[in-house]
């Protein structure tokens, strides 16, 4: 049935719940940035895609726990109660480590533009070790949804596409976590909050790639985003995450086995009444499925080693998957951070030297921009100031063509970079170098 002949037709309860159910029933939903909207004089952010480089795509995975039956949307648990698929023994009122809750839920919209009010506690008890981890690692414990092949996955995530996996997470104010993401004292102090394993396709035998690509652990002072890149992991260490609210964990990233694939993560951190995604990493080129496997499959809920971490917790919401367009932009780089502005005395006359100081530049910057300030004058460029600006493995140094500076007066620089889409970081924070007396 048309829309326009819905319009014209006076509508019926029946008609109502039989529309209800063909829309509860369509597994991908494509959905777009919702538009601002006012209430009374102030204007509230509802647009769910806020921050993102994208502003559209289709859902092909979600729990907005709706039910408490979480294992008829994941497929699979594994915890002290049940392991495996949906089984006539198992009842979720009973099970203490994986609790459905109505109402108090993330507040602001998911990315289908609707407002979902229920969330899943999830949560160890020293009292019941995760039957897999009784079996095969007794020094580990888990309350995990998700399972590692396509008949229990909660979504298997195929090579080829690129997705957007979302989920929002509240932090127990007073978690008993014991590792610090700073110090990077080891996972085994630490609590995993979601994994990414890669899985096979067409079987329930083989097992999955032991290692996941993606993780991210908790400490009590932070979050660590991980990633698999080799035999090696990449961090990200983001301290002083808030607790006790409601926060939005993303990955934006194009599933593959070769040097095709690509990543970045995104976050809604600040806990406030917007959404607003910034990003947490660089976009990077790297093997996104571990070599030999076809897809991925994601897990949340806690993870880990016993008895050095005890048991914890925290709460999940709006769990999403959204594929959108290979050829969506992956958004500006990160805003440069300079480490230091000096006066550099190694040639004949006094030249400014500008460090940022990373291990590597962004693989989308294409072009620097610098500018500098005197005597807290306006701000211009080194092509404007004609004092010769030069990039040599990652300082700038202004007067390398001759030219000098006056170290009786004060200088300030900053620093933006600019991807091969043309789209700019801010500014970096300015450095200020004080006249020498």
């Amino acid at each position: 049935m048309s829309e326009s002949s819905l319009q014209r037709r006076a509508p019926s309860r029946l008609r109502m719940l039989a529309t209800l159910l063909v829309l509860l029933l369509v597994s991908a939903t494509t959905v777009a940035a919702a538009p601002e909207r006012t209430k009374g004089k102030k204007a509230v952010t509802s647009d769910p895609f806020s921050g993102l480089p994208f502003d559209s795509g289709e859902i092909v995975a979600s729990d907005y726990a709706e039910t408490a039956e979480a294992i008829d949307v994941w497929n699979y648990l594994t915890n002290g109660f049940n392991e495996g698929p949906a089984s006539s023994d198992y009842d979720a009122s009973t099970d203490t480590q994986i609790v459905h809750v109505r109402s108090g839920g993330d507040p602001l919209p998911a990315l289908d533009g609707r407002t979902h009010r229920g969330y899943r506690r999830m949560q160890t008890e020293e009292q019941r070790q995760s039957l897999w981890d009784s079996e095969n690692q007794s020094n580990h414990t888990r309350s995990q949804l998700g399972g590692w092949n396509e008949y229990e996955s909660f979504h298997m995530s195929p090579e080829g596409e690129r997705q957007f996996i979302v989920y929002s997470v509240r932090l127990d104010p007073n978690t008993p976590i014991p590792g610090s993401v700073l110090e990077r004292n080891g996972v085994f102090w630490l609590s995993m909050v979601s994994q990414f394993k890669s899985i096979l396709p067409n079987t329930s035998t083989l097992p999955s790639a032991g290692k996941p690509m993606f993780s991210v652990y908790e400490g009590y002072d932070g979050l660590q985003l991980r990633v698999l890149e080799g035999d090696s992991s990449r961090y990200v260490n983001i301290a002083d995450v808030p607790r006790g609210v409601w926060l939005r964990i993303g990955l934006d990233v194009h599933w593959s086995s070769t040097g095709d694939g690509a990543y970045r993560w995104w976050g809604d951190l600040d806990g406030n009444a917007t959404t607003d995604f910034k990003p947490l990493s660089e976009k990077r080129s790297n093997p996104t499925i571990v070599e030999g496997y076809e897809a991925a499959a994601l897990n949340i809920g806690p993870y880990h080693g016993i008895p050095d971490v005890p048991s914890n917790g925290r709460d999940y919401a709006n769990v999403e998957i959204l594929r959108h367009g290979s050829d969506d932009p992956w958004g500006p780089p990160m805003t440069p951070k300079m480490t230091g502005l000096s006066f550099d005395y190694s040639g004949e006359r006094a030249r400014l030297e500008l460090a940022w100081g990373l291990d590597e530049a962004p693989e989308q910057r294409v072009r620097s921009d610098v500018q500098f300030s005197i005597d807290g004058g306006a701000w211009f460029t080194e092509i404007e100031s004609g004092l010769g600006v030069a990039n040599v493995d990652g300082w700038f140094l202004q007067g390398v063509d001759g030219s000098w500076v006056d170290t009786d007066r004060t200088y300030a620089a900053r620093v933006r970079w600019t991807s091969a889409d043309g789209d700019s970081s801010p500014w970096s924070e300015p450095l200020v170098l004080p006249a020498e007396s």
